[in-house]
């Protein structure tokens, strides 16, 4: 692990690990936008002398980032997950190990193709991965196996030998839970929940682009295309609270202190005690305009966009200035 050399670079993921430390996933601006490359940061205000940190991922594009927690037989781990169903896994000491999720991605030599991957969540001390095609896989001590292969879609080869995904099944983009059975996973206009036995979907209103979950306070958070936000859970339904018809895309949510936060294509937003939304006003300078992803640990809320990283402590906001970019 290096300490960094100035290039300006993007953020695509973001993972608190605690309030002052965080796990971040970038590119450097100066490569090709094809090109797979990954660039993973950690921020540590306890080392005053040198907090940021890094190493690279050639050849990867990390789509989302966790916090493995501390067991009795393993020390805490930090895991990025790239789209191909490539798994890094860092812990402190310099340990590291890399997995492969065997069906993941499109480099598989041989058929089925399934597509990318989306996202990873640890719940109730279990790794979770869900993605394109229905992917949804859970790692056990023998590997990663499938969660739910009455899902799994196979993508369609082109006569060319190339592999579309343009038009699938089950594009799952999140998933997440209050425990191994109480699970949800969410796609296009869909949610599916799991109650430690089947999946059953959960009917909607909505055919929009969903893009992520958040549990909290016994209910289910839900964000998407066209200010899309719904609420509820899969006993009692979900309701819609969505106030946009426009172009507004809500990419990521948190929630801190009885308040729900919202990551848009416009700014950040919140849900008022009325169930408004509205523009966070966090009173910087510059104003926050460029946010894309949420974490929240320890009683803070991280808001990162592509340049911007901003943090809130419940009471006051203030800004995070990479070096890199600044």
């Amino acid at each position: 692990m290096s300490s960094s050399k100035k290039v300006l670079i993007t953020f695509h993921a973001v993972c608190a690990i605690e309030r002052d430390y965080i796990y971040i996933a970038s590119k450097p601006d100066s490569l090709d936008e094809e090109e797979e490359f990954t660039r993973l940061f950690f921020y540590d205000e306890q080392h005053k002398d040198n907090p940021w940190l890094y190493h690279d991922l050639p050849d990867w594009s990390v789509v989302s980032l966790c916090v493995v927690e501390k067991t009795t037989t393993s020390p805490r781990q930090y895991c990025a997950l790239s789209k191909q169903g490539q798994l890094e896994f860092d812990w402190p000491g310099g340990g590291k190990k890399i997995e492969i999720i065997d069906g993941a991605g499109l480099l598989r030599q041989s058929l089925p193709i399934y597509g990318y991957v989306n996202s990873i969540r640890e719940i109730s001390g279990n790794l979770f991965v869900c993605g394109s095609g229905g992917q949804i896989y859970k790692r056990t001590e023998t590997g990663w196996v499938d969660f739910a292969p009455q899902f799994k879609t196979p993508a369609k080869r082109l006569s060319s030998g190339l592999v579309t995904n343009t038009i699938v099944f089950h594009e799952f983009s999140d998933i997440n839970g209050f425990s191994q059975e109480d699970l949800y996973v969410i796609g296009i206009g869909e949610i599916y929940h799991f109650d430690g036995h089947n999946w059953k979907q959960c009917p909607i209103s909505t055919d929009e682009i969903l893009n992520r979950i958040c549990c909290a306070d016994g209910k289910v958070w839900i964000c998407g295309y066209n200010g899309t936000l719904l609420v509820g859970d899969a006993k009692s339904g979900f309701k819609e609270l969505s106030r946009f018809t426009d172009n507004m895309t809500f990419s990521d949510l948190g929630w801190l202190n009885g308040v729900i936060y919202l990551a848009s294509n416009e700014g950040l937003f919140y849900l008022d005690e009325d169930g408004i939304l509205k523009q966070v006003n966090t009173g910087l300078n510059p104003k926050v305009t460029d946010t894309n992803v949420i974490s929240v640990c320890d009683g803070i809320l991280w808001s990162v966009g592509y340049k911007d990283i901003v943090y809130f402590n419940g009471t006051e906001w203030a800004r995070l200035k990479h070096p890199d970019n600044y």
